[in-house]
């Protein structure tokens, strides 16, 4: 996987270069490593829900996010929405309980409707 760049200044640099030797590590893989052991709590929380894959690659951890299913491959996520809509949710709320973008929840849930399998307006 290709580590993206990113710019510090040289005295910044500097210090990670010899913290990486110390370390017996790359320093791009030292400042990832700190980063990711120094992330605030609001940051764990904003990265929980998607789905991260993390594997020992030699001294340094290896963290991969994937982008979550398909909502319309997503079977847990449509038994939700159809719950959701019987309980009389709107498709903002519906969205926001699923974790998902409110104009692809929108999306799948008109066309559910189209498709008879949500009535189109509840009573």
């Amino acid at each position: 996987m290709r580590k993206p760049r990113i710019a510090i200044s040289p005295q910044a640099y500097k210090a990670l270069k010899v913290w990486a030797a110390l370390e017996d590590k790359d320093p791009g893989d030292m400042a990832g490593d700190v980063i990711l052991a120094h992330m605030p709590p609001k940051v764990r929380e904003a990265l929980a829900p998607l789905d991260t894959t993390c594997k020992p690659v030699g001294k340094a951890t290896v963290c991969e996010v994937t982008r979550p299913k398909q909502l319309a491959k997503d079977a847990a996520g449509i038994a939700r929405i159809k719950e959701l809509w019987e309980a009389g949710k709107n498709m903002a709320e519906i969205a926001k309980e699923i974790d998902r973008p409110r104009a692809t929840t929108q999306s799948q849930i008109k066309r559910m409707i189209e498709k008879g399998e949500l009535a189109s307006q509840r009573t």
